[in-house]
């Protein structure tokens, strides 16, 4: 099984938003006054991470076997990130605890995890999450690669570090409505 394919259980909490535009350096996103790196390759040479549609997602890639990805859940019970984290792995019987703890991003707490899964064709996965808190939603960075891909472990750690949160642009909304 595609570790893309087998990622697509976690993306569907996402709530609609409004699309991410290229930007000089990654991606944007004006309405909600979000930025994003585009994900390097990684070490060893690794080919480029290609942007992909994944259903729930507001932004995805994937690269060989790996795939990860950005998600927003709005209208959450309010809850710390940990506990908000562990849904993403709710339904994932085969899976093995590696670690978690506390992150932060811009004076934003979070909870990272990782867990090695096993599909139902008997491969084992590697699922990183990050999850932080942000205006009543919860902001989710997901990775599905096999457990020895070091270099889809460096990229999305990079990748999830170079969020960056500035002022919405109230004329994105206004144009996005009225489309």
């Amino acid at each position: 099984m595609r570790p893309a394919r087998w990622l697509l259980p976690w993306l569907v909490w996402g709530c609609a938003t409004a699309a991410w535009v290229p930007s000089q350096d990654g991606f944007r996103n004006p309405e909600l006054g979000y930025r994003v790196a585009r994900p390097d390759p990684g070490a060893g040479g690794a080919p480029a991470w290609q942007q992909v549609e994944l259903p729930g997602a507001e932004i995805g890639f994937r690269r060989g076997g790996a795939s990860m990805a950005f998600q927003r859940r709005c209208q959450l019970p309010i809850a710390p990130p940990s506990i908000l984290a562990r849904h993403l792995v709710i339904g994932s019987e085969s899976r093995e605890f590696v670690k978690a703890g506390p992150v932060e991003l811009a004076l934003r707490s979070g909870w990272a995890q990782v867990y090695l899964v096993q599909t139902e064709a008997g491969e084992r996965l590697r699922l990183e999450t990050v999850t932080l808190l942000e205006a009543g939603c919860a902001l989710d960075w997901l990775l599905v690669s096999r457990p020895d891909d070091a270099a889809a472990a460096q990229s999305f750690e990079r990748w999830w570090h170079s969020f960056e949160f500035e002022a919405p642009d109230p004329s994105a909304a206004a144009d996005a409505g009225a489309r």
